[in-house]
């Protein structure tokens, strides 16, 4: 058996290793590579990492998985500094500036000091800060290389850095840093101070997050929910939106209680309602899938509003009114094999009312996130919820309404 102090040296070892390959790889990658390891092992090198890299590795744990691999070492932790920020914001993703030195100081110390850093986290820039911490300059690798070592770091620094915001969402950091495609930027307050640095990656990858779960927001799905996220916790973030549709449907079968007496008498009717519910909140989704779009690349600003309504409600009229043809040949004929005393009525009704429906799924597919955004609430958060209720009542309403009106 070997002893201890060899078991702890081959472990050491090992963290050396792993630590060496995690560094070299994407965080997919570098992931994959930590699945042939023990908790132990895993926590010491993930521990030996940069906080973004370590961050964006424990995230692919499931929750019990984390609070294990942080109970083996603290540094594993979650930075008590980034949770005083809102979830989607640049803070959230902050990790500490690691090569951070006053003014003054002579190139042949960066060096030294950077070289001493490097052998256990990555250095991309060295900050440089005022007596007061506030961000001066930043200076890269290439001008620490060029420089001799008796150079000031005010003559090799870039002065005036561009640096986000620790409250700035993650989709304004994003279109800040575009045209940008730094690695690394600093993350300063208002007074200037220097409080950490945020990855180039980890904004992609929030933003990539971001728009993959706008789908699930529209269904009631939130950010917090992922793949291995417990089971109860999913339930409570899903099962209110389902009551909320359930209202909706009461509403919706409330509507059509109240033609009855229509649908006693014109049974024929029954047959398209599900195809008219079915292409309006397909148009209404369309309309829907553009105007999130929209936000989410900035592109709706002040006046853009109007014209997008005027735009879906010429398009959903048209496409309900061209769909509500065919609809309507179809109810004619299946009205004579059914020997209806008004197939002509009928197709009209069903033009009429699938050009009405249409209309009104593309009004509701700029209005609903519209207003959502107006109040302050996240525009794509169950959308299509009530999208689909907004259609199925005017157009049930409009389809039934006008049989009544003409056929009886």
């Amino acid at each position: 058996m070997s002893s201890p102090n060899l078991t702890a040296a081959a472990d050491a070892s090992e963290v050396r290793r792993l630590v060496t390959a995690l560094r070299k790889r994407a965080p997919s990658d570098a992931f994959a590579l930590l699945q042939n390891h023990s908790d132990a092992v895993i926590a010491a090198a993930l521990a030996e990492l940069d906080g973004h890299s370590r961050r964006a590795l424990l995230e692919r744990y499931d929750e019990t998985r984390r609070t294990a691999l942080s109970a083996l070492d603290e540094r594993l932790r979650q930075p008590v500094e980034a949770e005083r920020y809102p979830e989607d914001s640049v803070g959230r993703l902050m990790t500490p500036a690691n090569a951070v030195f006053p003014l003054g100081a002579r190139v042949a110390e960066l060096v030294a000091r950077i070289r001493e850093l490097s052998a256990s986290q990555l250095v991309i820039y060295a900050y440089v800060v005022d007596e007061a911490g506030r961000l001066q300059g930043v200076v890269t690798m290439r001008d620490l290389l060029l420089a001799s070592p008796e150079t000031r770091v005010e003559e090799v620094m870039l002065a005036q850095p561009f640096a986000l915001k620790p409250q700035a969402t993650v989709e304004q950091a994003m279109r800040e840093t575009a045209r940008r495609h730094y690695p690394l930027y600093p993350v300063c307050d208002e007074a200037g101070k220097l409080l950490g640095t945020v990855a180039g990656a980890a904004l992609f990858e929030a933003r990539a997050f971001e728009i993959s779960a706008q789908s699930g927001r529209m269904v009631g799905v939130g950010n917090e929910e992922r793949l291995l996220t417990p089971w109860p916790r999913s339930l409570k973030l899903r099962h209110p939106w389902l009551e909320v549709n359930l209202l909706t449907g009461v509403v919706v079968g409330f509507i059509v209680s109240l033609f009855n007496g229509t649908l006693e008498q014109l049974v024929v009717l029954t047959a398209f309602l599900p195809i008219l519910s079915s292409v309006a909140g397909n148009t209404g989704c369309q309309t829907l899938a553009v105007t999130l779009r929209g936000i989410a690349l900035n592109e709706y600003q002040r006046g853009v509003g109007a014209r997008l309504l005027r735009k879906e409600i010429l398009l959903g009229a048209l496409n309900g009114a061209l769909i509500g043809l065919v609809s309507g040949t179809v109810m004619y004929f299946y009205g004579v094999s059914q020997h209806n005393a008004n197939p002509l009525k009928l197709a009209l009704v069903v033009w009429l009312a699938m050009t009405g429906a249409c209309l009104t799924g593309g009004f509701a597919g700029v209005a609903v996130p519209s207003i959502l955004r107006r109040c302050g609430a996240d525009p794509a958060t169950a959308s299509s919820i009530f999208l689909t209720v907004t259609t199925d009542i005017i157009g049930i309403s409009l389809y039934l309404g006008l049989a009544t009106a003409l056929l009886l």
